[in-house]
């Protein structure tokens, strides 16, 4: 299973095409807050979640990136695995217009940072995931996705901000999942435990010391 989601990211890397995965699937959501905001000149109310989901068998975090329509918990077959940077270039960027490495840069910092961001702005969960997704909807829509200190809470409008404010460089393993008739997500696997990384490390290390010795050797 983890050499097929290898193979995946090498492909949507390499070819910037999608790559189908197996399965997407949503397994339930944490819900923020309901905001109410400016979308492509309406107002509009929108429910924020963080969503939990599952892809090719890895369980993570996702955060939609499509506010034209709906997912619900199950399992889907066609949702095409894009890059972020290749995603913008795809058709379906442009009606309307999306961008989607800022957005990916947001879920990859913060799919896993809820507490910290908590924690450490002193609101809660329901803020703090509510903050998240406005900001997330804001770096794919543009100018075509404007919130205020009314559109939310005091708590999440200030985690709004702190996510827009912050700086962000690469977006790691987070993938845009497309779908025609899905809502799009943006799904970041879980970060691996420190002792996950000394055990593939120190792998990594005997795998390397036994091809110089068989170098060595011939």
């Amino acid at each position: 299973m983890r050499s097929l989601r290898i193979l995946v990211l090498l492909a949507v890397a390499l070819l910037g095409a999608p790559a189908f995965a197996t399965s997407f699937q949503v397994t339930g959501w944490e819900l923020g807050e309901t905001v109410r905001v400016n979308f492509l000149g309406s107002t509009r109310n929108f429910a924020t979640a963080q969503f939990h989901a599952v892809v090719d068998g890895v369980a993570g975090t996702s955060f939609c990136a499509d506010l034209s329509q709906y997912i619900n918990v199950g399992t889907y077959s066609q949702f095409g695995a894009y890059d972020p940077a290749a995603a913008e270039s795809q058709a379906f960027a442009y009606s309307p217009r999306r961008r989607f490495v800022w957005a990916a840069q947001i879920a990859d910092h913060w799919g896993n940072e809820i507490g910290w961001l908590s924690s450490n702005l002193g609101v809660t969960r329901v803020q703090a995931i509510t903050g998240i997704q406005s900001a997330i909807w804001e770096a794919v829509y543009n100018s075509g996705f404007r919130a205020t200190s009314a559109s939310m809470s005091a708590g999440a409008w200030s985690a709004y901000q702190y996510v827009l404010g912050t700086s962000y460089s690469g977006y790691g393993n987070t993938l845009l999942y497309y779908s025609r008739t899905r809502q799009d997500q943006l799904f970041t696997p879980p970060v691996p435990e420190p002792s996950a990384l000394i055990v593939f490390g120190a792998g990594a290390l005997l795998v390397g010391n036994a091809l110089v010795r068989r170098r060595q050797q011939a």
